[in-house]
C-alpha cells in the first residue's frame, strides 16, 4: 500500500482545521477521488508497472520444504486443539499455553460482572443503531453536500451501513502470569467493527484536547527532556501513583460530562457534535464471546481507538477538580512542583508530604467511588515507566535529578533472534536504537556502560556473533566525558524534534508499506519508488505532492510469526 498524502480524518492534529475540512469536503482537494490523469494516478501506475516487471524478472522456483511442511502441520494441530488456548501474556512475557477450561472460566468470571457487561438474548438491530449515527450527522449538517451527495465524513463513518457490514468486536483475555494469582486482562478486538470508523475519527479529534492539559506527557523521552534542565531543592519528595483498572472503571455518563467540561474549558469548535459521536460510540460497544453477544455498559473497551484520549481527558478533569478541592481543605495547600501523568501512571515532585497525602487521599476513591490509586512516597528515588529517577551525584552537583533506565525483573528480553527472517537492516537498526535509548536514559556514564554490557550478553544468548555486535557497539566505545557530550547532543537533537513536532507542519515522505519476503532481496525498491514522471503540461496541484518530498520510505510490516499463527480468538 502506498500513502501519498495526509488524510485529515486520520492525520489532522488541529481540531478546527480537521472539522473545517469535514464541513466542506467538496471544496477540499484532499477529499476528491484522484482524477484519471492526475500526477498521483500516473505515479501509482508507474510504480505498479515497474514492480511487476522487476518481479517477473526475479521469479523464484518454489521448492517444497519438508521442514516448513512439518511446521505448518504442527501449527495447524496446535491451533485446532480444543483442549488448550494459546495467547500472548501481559507485559510481553511470551506466549502462554492455557487449559481451555481455565481460560473459559476466567473469561466468564469477568463477563458475569453485570455492572460492566450485559448478556444479550438476541442480536441487536445494528442497522437501526447506525441509523442513529446518520441522524446525528444530519442534525449537525454533516450528512449531505449541497448536491445531496453524502459528505466524505458520512461516507467514512457510515461505511458499515452503506455496505451492510455489521461486524462486532471479539472479547479475549491475555493472562497476567507475573501476578501471584493469574487473572486475565480483558481486551475487545475492535478492528473494522461498525463503531471503529467513528472511534478512529474521535481519536484524532480528542488528541488536541488531551494534549492541552498541563499533566499530559507523550512518553518517557519527553520526561527526560524536562528533567534535563529542571532544578529542585534538596528536600523535595517523589510521589508516584497508578490508577487501578482505569478503562473499565470510568462511568460512561460521567466521562461524557468530563469531556464536555474540557471542551468548554478550551472552547473547542463543534463540541456538541464530538460529544454526540462519543456518546454513540461508547453506548454501542457490542462484542461476542463463545457465540454469545454482550454489551459493555460501564467503562471503555481496551481496543477502541478513542479509549486512551477519552480516559486521559477524564483523568485530567478529575485531577483538576481534585486540586481545587485540596485548596478548600487546606488554604495554604501548595501545588506540586512538577506533575505529569502518562495515561494511568503519575509522576510528581512535591515540597512537603502533607500536601501530597491530601491529594493522594482525595484521588483514592474520594473524587469518584470507581477510581482508586496505589501510590508511593520517597525522599530518594522512584520508578516511572522505564525510568528510575533518583537523587545521585548529578543531583548533588547540579540540583537536576539523576536518571537510569529501569528494567523489570520479569523482563524476558525476547529480542529478534539473529536467524529470524527480517531485512538485514532491521537487526542493526534495533540494536543501535536500543543503545541510543540507554544513552538518553542514563545520566551517569557508568550506568550506561553497565546497561550496554548486559545488552551485549543478552544478544549473544539470542544467537548474535561477537564480530557482528562489536561493529555496532564500538560506535559507543568512549570515555565518560565524551559520552556525556554525546548524550547532550542527542538531547538537543531530540528537543528540536519535539519542538518542531508541536509547532510546525512537516512534509510527510511517501511511504511504501509491504511485508518483507525473499523477493525484496533482489528488488531495488528505492529505484522503483523514485518518481520519474515528466512535468505536466497544465497545472496539477498533485505534482508537488510527489516531486517535492523526501525520498520514499520503505516500511516493512511485521511478518506472520509462529506465535501469531498459533493464536485464535
Amino acid at each position: 500500500m502506498i500513502h501519498f498524502r495526509n488524510d485529515p480524518i486520520v492525520n489532522q492534529s488541529n481540531i478546527s482545521l480537521a472539522l473545517h475540512a469535514i464541513k466542506k469536503p467538496q471544496s477540499s482537494k484532499i477529499y476528491d477521488v484522484f482524477p484519471q490523469n492526475s500526477a498521483i494516478e500516473k505515479y501509482i501506475n508507474s510504480v505498479k508497472s515497474s514492480l511487476n516487471s522487476a518481479i517477473d524478472q526475479n521469479k523464484f522456483n518454489k521448492v517444497p520444504n519438508k521442514e516448513l511442511i512439518r511446521i505448518k502441520k504442527t501449527i495447524s494441530k496446535l491451533k485446532n486443539n480444543k483442549d488448550i488456548v494459546i495467547k500472548p501474556t501481559d507485559k510481553n512475557l511470551g506466549l502462554c499455553i492455557m487449559d481451555a477450561d481455565f481460560y473459559l472460566k476466567e473469561c466468564h468470571r469477568q463477563l458475569d460482572d453485570s455492572s460492566t457487561y450485559k448478556k444479550l438474548d438476541k442480536s441487536p438491530n445494528f442497522k437501526g443503531i447506525l441509523t442513529q449515527l446518520k441522524r446525528i450527522l444530519y442534525k449537525f449538517n454533516h450528512l449531505y453536500n449541497k448536491d445531496n451527495s453524502l459528505t466524505y465524513l458520512a461516507k467514512t463513518i457510515l461505511y458499515p451501513l452503506i455496505n451492510n457490514i455489521y461486524k462486532i468486536g471479539k472479547f479475549y483475555i491475555i493472562p497476567k502470569v507475573h501476578k501471584p494469582t493469574i487473572v486475565g486482562r480483558p481486551i475487545v478486538n475492535c478492528i473494522d467493527t461498525f463503531t471503529s470508523f467513528t472511534s478512529k475519527l474521535l481519536d484524532k479529534l480528542l488528541q488536541p484536547i488531551m494534549k492541552r492539559f498541563p499533566s499530559y506527557i507523550k512518553d518517557s523521552n519527553e520526561l527526560v527532556l524536562h528533567l534535563d534542565s529542571l532544578k529542585f531543592d534538596k528536600n523535595v519528595l517523589f510521589f508516584t501513583a497508578d490508577v487501578v483498572n482505569l478503562y473499565p472503571s470510568i462511568d460512561i455518563n460521567e466521562g461524557l460530562i468530563s469531556l464536555e467540561e474540557a471542551m468548554n474549558l478550551f472552547k473547542t469548535d463543534n463540541a456538541k457534535l464530538i460529544l454526540e459521536l462519543c456518546k454513540w460510540t461508547l453506548m454501542n460497544n457490542y462484542f461476542s464471546f463463545n457465540n454469545v453477544i454482550y454489551k459493555q455498559i460501564k467503562g471503555v473497551a481496551m481496543g477502541q481507538s478513542m479509549a486512551v484520549c477519552f480516559a486521559c481527558i477524564y483523568m485530567s478533569m478529575l485531577e483538576r477538580k481534585c486540586f481545587q478541592k485540596c485548596k478548600l481543605i487546606k488554604s495554604d495547600f501548595k501545588y506540586p512542583l512538577y506533575f505529569k501523568r502518562y495515561i494511568d501512571d503519575i509522576f510528581s515532585v512535591w515540597k512537603n508530604k502533607e500536601d501530597a497525602e491530601i491529594f493522594a487521599n482525595l484521588m483514592n476513591t474520594k473524587m469518584h467511588k470507581n477510581i482508586a490509586i496505589t501510590s508511593e512516597f520517597s525522599n530518594h528515588s522512584c520508578v516511572f515507566l522505564d525510568l528510575k529517577i533518583y537523587k545521585g551525584d548529578n543531583f548533588s552537583h547540579s540540583d537536576c535529578f539523576d536518571i537510569v533506565l529501569f528494567q523489570k525483573a520479569i523482563n524476558k528480553y525476547q529480542y529478534i533472534p539473529h536467524k529470524s527472517f527480517h531485512s538485514k537492516f532491521i537487526f542493526k537498526s534495533f540494536i543501535q536504537s536500543e543503545l541510543n535509548r540507554y544513552l538518553l536514559k542514563c545520566t551517569n556514564p557508568f550506568d550506561f556502560f553497565n546497561m550496554k554490557k548486559l545488552f551485549y550478553g543478552r544478544l549473544l544468548r539470542r544467537g548474535y556473533k561477537d564480530n557482528y555486535l562489536m561493529s555496532i557497539f564500538n560506535q559507543f566505545q568512549m570515555g565518560p566525558a565524551e559520552l556525556k557530550l554525546l548524550r547532550q547532543q542527542k538531547i538537543a537533537s531530540l528537543k528540536k524534534t519535539y519542538f518542531q513536532e508541536k509547532n510546525s507542519v512537516q512534509t510527510t515522505p511517501l511511504i511504501y508499506k509491504t511485508r518483507f519476503s525473499p523477493i525484496h532481496l533482489k528488488l531495488n525498491l528505492n529505484k522503483i519508488l523514485k518518481p520519474t514522471l515528466e512535468a505536466p503540461l497544465h497545472f496539477d496541484p498533485d505534482w508537488d505532492l510527489i516531486t517535492n518530498r523526501k525520498d520514499p520510505i520503505i516500511c516493512y510490516m511485521n511478518n506472520y510469526s509462529i506465535g501469531g499463527l498459533l493464536q485464535r480468538l
